[in-house]
């Protein structure tokens, strides 16, 4: 009896630790929070082509509607974030606008009304199909006392991330934003692009995925398998060790009457 109680504790031991392990296993863990729809579905598109299981859940809502949090399996976080780092996803976010203020000072009116061109502008640069993220940079000099008839030209830069060549030339852009800032001129806005590697589905697509999927569900299979005969084995093992002394006393007693 005390044999059979040391295998079952055993094997109870072994299959809390595999629980645990395959609980672990199952957890997810958040990437990114607070993400617009559409970089959170760009993101979530790349990670799902690369076969990671990734999804997306509501976190609330910010300045530009509703914003969700990217979540994968814990045991693919080091290669979802190596994934995305390779992509430049998820895009930067704009600076959320400070609406809960009533009242600003004229500096901060001015900036405020800064930051809110800027990310219009952002938006409307996002909308061109070749761009996947944008940023715009609005600069206005301050007035100098010393040289009150001084021409303050405002400047630009614009940062754009593109997937692939852009239909409209750099000065069409900067056209573009100088016509939505007053004063502003197109000499005067510098347009930068860099390229971002679009996210290519792998040959056999869904087939890949279910190639990773069925080793995973036959391991596991295995495992539990591999559980119930231990167990067998061991309470085999412990009534076997039980019954010859029986065996023995039973000999003993047949020698004796004869």
């Amino acid at each position: 009896m005390l044999c059979r109680r040391d295998a079952l504790a055993g094997i109870g031991k072994w299959a809390s630790g595999l629980g645990l392990s395959l609980s672990l296993l199952a957890c997810d863990a958040e990437l990114y929070h607070d993400l617009s729809e559409r970089h959170v579905n760009e993101a979530l598109l790349s990670l799902r082509q690369a076969g990671i299981s990734a999804d997306k859940k509501p976190s609330g809502r910010t300045s530009r509607g509703a914003s969700y949090t990217l979540t994968v399996p814990r045991h693919q976080e080091a290669r979802a974030l190596t994934r995305l780092g390779e992509q430049g996803l998820p895009g930067i976010e704009p600076r959320p606008a400070s609406g809960g203020k009533l009242a600003f000072l004229p500096s901060e009116a001015r900036t405020e009304q800064l930051a809110q061109r800027e990310l219009a502008l952002s938006e409307t640069l996002e909308s061109l199909p070749q761009v996947s993220h944008a940023r715009v940079h609005l600069a206005f000099a301050e007035p100098d006392p010393l040289l009150p008839t001084a021409q303050l030209r405002p400047t630009a830069s614009v940062l754009l991330r593109v997937r692939g060549p852009l239909t409209l030339k750099p000065g069409e852009l900067a056209e573009l934003v100088a016509h939505a800032v007053v004063g502003l001129s197109a000499e005067d806005v510098t347009v930068l692009t860099t390229q971002v590697a679009s996210p290519v589905l792998p040959e056999g697509g869904a087939g890949e995925v279910r190639s990773l999927l069925v080793p995973g569900l036959g391991a596991l299979c295995g495992l539990l398998v591999a559980t119930v005969v231990a167990l067998a084995v061991a309470l085999r093992r412990s009534r076997r060790r039980e019954d010859k002394p029986q065996g023995t006393e039973h000999a003993l007693h047949a020698l004796t009457g004869s």
